[in-house]
């Protein structure tokens, strides 16, 4: 079941913030994610971590949620497909995009995204080395100073905010963040790690806990 959005307008654009830590760009019917790190449990696993081996397919089953719901035309990974060398999970990712042939898919490739090229030899997975364009905005795995009126959006970071109530309570939970000049989605991967943010004045920031996402500033 995928979660109620919120549709935030950005430079005349519609992107609808899924809680499911993904955009959907109404005008250009794009589905837009960063960060799976695909093959990261494997990676811990053979490192001698008792990490689940069903945590990359609860990230699949989400992803193909989403598809089912908003039926995009692309899909664009803006870095971090899978984490480190070929494994088993690179295996089960092919043969799960098989079902999606008539979805365009684009990779952004991030820092780690370090497969032999043949890896990525899938039959509806396009590679881009370090940008993809459409305007206004040039989206990258790690963010960028964006030339002219463009806007970047970018991955990496895993970005997170803060939140301190009363008592010293807090809590920290990923965000989208939303920037001048530059936007960071938060990792969709379920198992990845957070870095805090702090908001500058003039930011949007979009927390995403259970209730679904809300604008925090």
């Amino acid at each position: 079941m995928v979660s109620k959005s919120l549709c935030y307008s950005l430079l005349g654009q519609n992107f609808h913030l899924l809680p499911e830590k993904a955009i959907f760009w109404e005008e250009e019917q794009t589905l837009i994610l960063s960060d799976i790190h695909l093959g990261k449990a494997g990676h811990f696993r053979k490192s001698g971590f008792a990490v689940p081996q069903g945590v990359h397919l609860h990230d699949l089953v989400t992803l193909e949620s989403i598809i089912q719901c908003w039926y995009p035309a692309k899909v664009l990974i803006i870095g971090d497909l899978f984490h480190s060398e070929r494994n088993a999970e690179w295996l089960l990712f092919s043969d799960w995009l098989n079902q999606f042939t008539s979805v365009r898919w684009v990779l952004v490739k991030g820092n780690h995204d370090i497969l032999p090229a043949a890896a990525y030899w899938l039959s509806c997975l396009e590679i881009v080395a370090d940008k993809w364009e459409s305007y206004p905005f040039v989206f990258t795995h790690e963010p960028v100073e964006p030339a002219g009126e463009w806007y970047n959006i970018s991955g990496h970071i895993h970005p997170a905010v803060r939140l301190t109530g009363r008592g010293r309570q807090h809590l920290v939970l990923p965000c989208f963040y939303f920037g001048c000049r530059n936007g960071i989605l938060p990792a969709f991967g379920k198992f990845t790690g957070m870095a805090t943010i702090r908001a500058k004045t003039g930011d949007t920031v979009f927390v995403i806990s259970a209730g679904g996402v809300t604008r925090v500033c």
